[in-house]
């Protein structure tokens, strides 16, 4: 039986039934709707990619490839955009990125960090509150393809961003066909440290998340003889803490708390993905790992979750899927979906959101203490409202 509505959970290993859980979730007390969506982009592609709060705002990056209306265009490819918290567009920027760069964005004491790619490079940029671009900075390595930015995190010791890189970046050895690699910068721009690392295969860092202590890193590892995840922890100082790899689960978002690491992605079932969350300790040993799934007829399942936000006891990832939730309705060849469970792993509620027009996804999160979860991604039809127009990105928000 797959997913966190199944009652058991079996888990296989080299084909040999290792363990049994029984898991009760308690039924939901009320229906999880939209609060409302904000849909936005041209004639072409745009989709919302990374997303990130302060008090009173919420600013959501993504893919614009030909520039939005109204913006302050620093070049096109990406944007930034900020919303009040009623979905109130404030300002726009766009800016120069790879037409396919997948944009992270994180808010930290008056300053906009966005991480994105362009021709052979990973570039990190600092916009203040009013969206001016304060300064960017280019991390290159020696090979056409260079390097690939997925993921940012800033806290008071610096900016930290995950990735991908071909080639030996900054004085770091290339392991493989493509490697991880974390680095930190400090809040004004100055590159502190690089790490590159992987297998002899195809690696990336595709979540990173910092706390006072340094940061956690989690993402894929492929070998010649196989894929697999893992997660690992860097020192303030770059020093690597620990390393664990070889993981059933593939993490895409990655949450670190003072009390734990929390992780969403896939996993495969036969032939197919089911979305996971998962809870560590601060040394990477498990704790829990929930699996969620649409139920999709005739066809594999498929669902993949990719942002994760927690706050207090609340845990929210989202996601898209091929398939149906219990008390959901599919609408679309893909939906987009989210997700709440406590810190203790139980399931709140799922919400299924998307237009019918084809492929939807949901593909950044952010929590706030009282005011709700706001999430981004994409869509190519068309919400309430609006009028379809290829891929369009959206803001969407719903009640804790």
């Amino acid at each position: 039986m797959r997913g966190k509505d199944s009652r058991f959970r079996l888990r296989i290993l080299g084909g040999l039934a290792v363990s049994l859980t029984i898991v009760l979730y308690p039924a939901s007390s009320s229906a999880q709707s939209v609060d409302w969506v904000k849909q936005f982009g041209t004639e072409h592609t745009e989709m919302g990619t990374g997303i990130a709060r302060t008090k009173s705002l919420v600013f959501v990056v993504g893919n614009a490839t030909h520039g939005l209306p109204g913006s302050t265009a620093n070049g096109v490819g990406c944007f930034v955009r900020a919303f009040d918290y009623a979905g109130n567009t404030v300002w726009t920027n766009t800016f120069a990125c790879d037409s396919g760069s997948r944009a992270s964005v994180s808010v930290h004491k008056g300053g906009i960090y966005v991480a994105s790619s362009i021709p052979s490079v990973a570039s990190v940029q600092r916009f203040d509150m009013s969206g001016e671009l304060v300064w960017q900075r280019l991390l290159g390595a020696d090979t056409q393809r260079g390097a690939i930015p997925y993921a940012i995190s800033a806290t008071g010791s610096g900016v930290y961003v995950g990735g991908e890189v071909t080639g030996s970046f900054h004085g770091e050895t290339g392991e493989g066909g493509a490697d991880a690699f974390v680095t930190k910068l400090s809040l004004t721009g100055a590159r502190m440290w690089v790490r590159q690392f992987g297998t002899d295969g195809n690696d990336v860092a595709f979540g990173a998340s910092a706390t006072s202590s340094g940061v956690y890193v989690a993402g894929r590892e492929a070998s010649p003889a196989a894929e697999a995840g893992f997660l690992a922890a860097y020192s303030r100082g770059g020093q690597q803490q620990w390393y664990q790899g070889g993981k059933a689960e593939f993490p895409e978002g990655l949450h670190a708390t003072s009390e734990a690491l929390f992780a969403t992605g896939f996993v495969q079932v036969s032939l197919g993905h089911s979305a996971f969350v998962q809870r560590t300790d601060l040394s990477g040993d498990v704790e829990w790992t929930r699996t969620l799934a649409g139920v999709s007829e005739g066809a594999p399942p498929g669902t993949d979750a990719r942002a994760i936000s927690v706050i207090g006891k609340r845990v929210y990832i989202a996601g898209s899927t091929s398939g149906e939730f219990e008390g959901q309705t599919q609408l679309g060849e893909t939906d987009s979906f989210f997700a709440r469970y406590s810190t203790a792993g139980r399931k709140r509620w799922v919400l299924q959101a998307g237009t019918g027009g084809g492929q939807d996804g949901g593909w950044a999160a952010v929590a706030t203490p009282s005011s709700g979860v706001f999430f981004a991604g994409r869509t190519t039809g068309a919400f309430p409202g609006y009028t379809p127009q290829d891929y369009d990105a959206y803001l969407l928000h719903t009640t804790p």
